[in-house]
């Protein structure tokens, strides 16, 4: 997982109060205001109201700010859902509001995987105890940092966190761990989102093997051809790991990779290699 950046007061116009199922302000009582309203009001989410959070405004948003990659896995996948941190169906007063919308594959947000789960350290928000009458509804778009003070939340949210990739370490095979084995945020989401699944290690590996078959594999004349390749490689791999302009998958992952000594254990043995020839 890395952090990432969205404006949360420039919220897309789907998601504001005055939006109505037409676009026009004739149906009021189709506005996002009166479908917050009647979410509170019946203390459960209505799945006909999935239209508000699903709309292509919104999608087209979070997968530019997500460059197109599941906010917890960091793949680009077909399938991609307009995911909800906390869960609609406990939350259901955050379910159009823009802090609590990512974006997350089918596996990280299907059955058994993330899904409705929540667990927080302190208390669960049960109820928003708003009054309707008092409050502009408006404001539920920037809920998740007050509530994030008060729960204690044990997933970790890429939008709320900054330096996110630094939680996490890898090893050679791809699995990933909590940088600090104290770090419950990192243990649980790495537990409850399941990052560990064969499949996001093969895929994480297969970019160390990659690499390795890339610099140990290269047929060469000498050291010094030996050595322009390998510098070659090593900053082709560091640019696919720039957080802030790399659109490749699994950033966290490369990161470490070049940050964290295993490039230079590779580059090691090619020289090693290369000397016993």
């Amino acid at each position: 997982m890395i952090s990432v950046k969205k404006d949360f007061e420039n919220i897309p116009y789907p998601l504001s109060k005055e939006h109505c199922e037409n676009g026009t302000q004739e149906r009021t009582a189709t506005t996002n205001e009166d479908r917050r309203k009647t979410v509170i009001e019946n203390e459960q989410y209505d799945d006909n109201f999935n239209d508000r959070y699903k709309h292509k405004e919104i999608r087209k948003e979070l997968g530019r700010i997500y460059k197109e990659k599941c906010a917890f896995c960091e793949q680009n996948q077909e399938i991609m859902h307009v995911e909800h941190y906390r869960p609609k169906t406990k939350y259901y007063w955050l379910a159009f509001s823009w802090d609590n919308l990512l974006l997350a594959c089918a596996k990280c947000n299907g059955s058994g995987n993330k899904a409705s789960h929540f667990p927080v350290e302190n208390t669960a928000i049960v109820s928003p105890k708003i009054d309707c009458s008092d409050i502009d509804l408006s404001k539920i778009n920037n809920f998740c940092k007050e509530y994030d003070e008060l729960e204690k939340p044990l997933l970790l949210n890429p939008e709320q966190e900054e330096d996110l990739h630094f939680r996490f370490s890898f090893d050679r095979n791809g699995e990933i761990c909590p940088t600090n084995s104290n770090d419950e945020q990192a243990k649980q989401t790495i537990d409850v989102i399941k990052l560990n699944r064969d499949s996001l290690k093969i895929a994480r590996k297969k970019i160390i093997d990659d690499f390795e078959k890339s610099v140990i594999g290269k047929k060469v004349k000498d050291k010094g051809e030996l050595r322009r390749h390998v510098m070659h490689e090593m900053e082709m791999l560091r640019e696919k790991a720039d957080i802030q302009n790399s659109d490749e998958n699994f950033l966290a992952f490369r990161t470490y990779v070049v940050n964290e000594g295993i490039m230079k254990q590779i580059i090691k043995s090619a020289f090693g290699q290369s000397n016993q020839k």
